[in-house]
């Protein structure tokens, strides 16, 4: 994954985070489940969150790979935040990548 120079990046061995200067936005990369099929990735966030995803997710293909995504809106201290989800198939394993923003940075959808 390539992030614009003057992001600001964390790698961990549990994930990879990027941030432009400002703080407006996050982008977080990582495993989730072991499986070939992109749902259980958004599944495993269902369980977690107690909250329905499934039937706001779409199947959605990233390159050659099988992907699903999602969006959601959320508010927090910070203000309304729009908040996208992708998950994507590879090598066995389900990665997620979540991207935060200030609502009010987003584009209209």
């Amino acid at each position: 994954m390539q992030f614009p120079d003057k992001w600001k990046t964390q790698i961990t061995r549990q994930q990879v985070a990027a941030s432009p200067l400002d703080g407006n936005a996050l982008i977080v990369l990582n495993a989730v489940v072991e499986s070939a099929d992109p749902l259980d990735g958004a599944r495993a966030l269902e369980r977690a969150a107690g909250a329905p995803l499934i039937d706001k997710t779409r199947r959605i293909t990233i390159g050659d790979l099988q992907a699903a995504r999602t969006h959601l809106q959320a508010r927090s201290n910070q203000g309304e935040l729009s908040v996208e989800f992708a998950w994507v198939g590879f090598a066995g394993r389900v990665y997620q990548v979540t991207g935060i923003a200030r609502r009010s940075a987003v584009p209209p959808r």
